[in-house]
């Protein structure tokens, strides 16, 4: 095997991939997959580094859930998960998190700044 590379049990004949219960991956001496290896992670992870590289930072719109200066035990509302109790808070800003209760889903960490809520 070329150097820094991985891999657990051998290939199939012919197949240019792993058979059943085997598994392969290359990787670079970095620890990333190596050019070309596909497996899980490896297109995000180039189409980070291509960003990276051409300076491309798409800022990220945000809600305005931050600015509706939310107190404990406030019940709010979310797009997905319905209504529910603000359990905890901490942070200021687009930074403000909140821990909020949904009946029937759980407790939810939710950054503000991104979190679709709104006050019921």
């Amino acid at each position: 095997w070329p150097e820094g590379s991985w891999s657990e049990g051998s290939w199939s004949e012919g197949s240019g991939r792993p058979g059943p219960g085997q598994r392969a991956r290359a990787l670079s001496g970095s620890g990333r997959p190596a050019s070309g290896a596909r497996g899980p992670g490896t297109h995000r992870d180039e189409l980070v580094d291509s960003a990276i590289r051409r300076g491309r930072v798409t800022p990220v719109k945000g809600t305005g859930a931050e600015a509706l200066d939310l107190r404990t035990g406030e019940t709010v509302v979310h797009a997905k998960w319905g209504e529910g109790v603000v359990i905890d808070l901490r942070g200021v800003g687009d930074k403000a998190e909140a821990t909020v209760r949904f009946p029937g889903v759980g407790d939810k960490h939710l950054l503000l700044h991104l979190a679709p809520l709104k006050r019921a």
